[in-house]
């Protein structure tokens, strides 16, 4: 009898141990993918953003065709084509 008590004791622990390992293998299995999710999604919404960006400057493009542009009309339009390469540098290092 003590032999069978030795025995399913060394049993369950194997087992426990097993599930144990399996459950720390899933988790981080786990982390790394969310991980790359996390990193995709950042990566499509500085695409989104860059997207946003050039629509804005083709649009204030197209407004002042063969007009002057105001001064403050020129200094949104720097500060959105100096975004718009910043992201595009980052996205395309990335």
């Amino acid at each position: 009898m003590k032999r069978l008590l030795t025995w399913f004791s060394i049993l369950a622990g194997t087992v426990t141990l097993i599930g144990g390992l399996y459950a720390v293998d899933c988790h981080y299995a786990k982390a790394d993918k969310l991980e790359l999710v996390e990193q995709s999604l950042k990566q499509y919404i500085q695409q989104n953003r860059a997207n946003w960006l050039q629509e804005r400057l083709y649009m204030l493009e197209d407004r002042y065709y063969n007009k002057e542009m105001p001064q403050s009309v020129k200094e949104e339009f720097r500060r959105l084509k100096n975004e718009h390469d910043a992201i595009i540098r980052k996205l395309d290092a990335g």
